[in-house]
């Protein structure tokens, strides 16, 4: 089930049976939990019709005990179990799960959400799933929410602008994107702190380079293009910055080689006559990111490019073995990056 899906059924009214909630966005994945709570909660004795437990504190045979227990003056009964591990989940509390979901009351809410990362989000979506996930397949309602993309987002924000009282133009919702990155939260925050600020008066770019704060891997996009037009004095005081943050050294190195990698592969698509959005789609990216990428990478080409993608794997691969200040060999990357003039192709 996607999350319109999602939407639909609670929409109509029907919302029995289990759910598993899954996936890095947080805010859209708290939001239909939300909503499925009011469901119970907006009842007159919810203290009766709705419990939550920790995955790890979960008893599987008070549950099921739980599960046919009628509601009290309510149409629905719900249990959530939280921070739940699909991945660790032994086969004992796996088949246990399968039994309870295959045979849910008609007046039941189940619902699981699963912890955010990648061992999390294998183990639900490969084929030969666990008897839990099997069930929630073949019984239940498996949501998986990733972060936001595209026009979906830019519209999601400027709904929140829209109840902030603050217009705003797509210029706008592209630079706090850019500059604050995808995650719901933050941009939400991001959101409120520039209508406060501008309060009725239409926001600007200015506003947003002045207001929102850049998060990570913005200034990692910065540093690279530092170091791409040839500014290593402003690329030393990114860098400097970002130490002085204590920015995960590993985290620098993957979002500035990915960054390399990124331009090169617009590029390299340009040149063989795909389209931004071919390419954006390509990247699981924007339109308007892969047109910032082309404009900054076009400045030094190709060659240049490549060499900085190589330079960035040999750094990732002496800090693996580097048993000193993984800084240094952040900076000599840079600068190594940085020396060669290697012009365009």
């Amino acid at each position: 089930m996607d999350i319109d899906g999602l939407k639909a059924k609670i929409k109509s009214g029907s919302v029995a049976g289990a759910y598993l909630f899954y996936g890095d966005e947080a805010y859209m994945k708290d939001h239909y939990v939300s909503q499925l709570r009011k469901v119970v909660l907006n009842g007159p004795v919810p203290e009766f019709n709705y419990s939550v437990y920790e995955a790890d504190k979960l008893d599987t045979e008070r549950l099921a005990e739980e599960a046919y227990m009628l509601p009290l003056m309510a149409d629905y009964k719900m249990v959530e179990i939280q921070a739940v591990s699909v991945s660790s989940m032994t086969a004992a509390v796996s088949n246990a799960l399968s039994d309870i979901i295959s045979e849910l009351p008609e007046y039941f809410i189940l619902l699981f959400t699963v912890r955010s990362g990648e061992d999390e989000e294998k183990t639900i979506e490969k084929k030969d799933a666990s008897p839990f996930v099997t069930a929630m397949r073949d019984y239940g309602n498996i949501v998986k929410f990733e972060a936001e993309s595209g026009n979906k987002l830019l519209t999601w924000m400027n709904r929140h602008f829209a109840a902030g009282g603050t217009p705003v133009d797509r210029a706008v919702l592209e630079n706090m994107v850019t500059i604050c990155g995808n995650d719901m939260y933050l941009l939400a925050g991001e959101i409120k702190k520039l209508c406060a600020y501008c309060g009725t008066r239409q926001a600007t770019v200015q506003d947003v380079e002045k207001v929102c704060c850049a998060n990570e891997s913005y200034k990692v996009y910065d540093l690279s293009r530092a170091v791409i037009d040839g500014d290593m004095v402003r690329a030393g005081k990114i860098f400097a910055s970002l130490r002085f943050a204590s920015a995960d050294p590993i985290m620098i190195l993957g979002a500035l080689s990915k960054t390399f990698s990124d331009m090169l592969l617009t590029l390299e698509g340009l040149n063989c006559g795909k389209s931004y959005s071919a390419i954006a789609s390509d990247l699981k990216s924007y339109d308007f990111v892969i047109k910032r990428y082309a404009s900054v990478a076009s400045k030094r080409g190709s060659r240049f490019l490549a060499n900085a993608v190589s330079v960035c794997a040999a750094a990732d691969k002496h800090l693996k073995s580097f048993r000193g200040d993984p800084y240094t060999v952040l900076e000599t990357a840079v600068y190594r990056i940085g020396a060669v003039n290697a012009g365009k192709n």
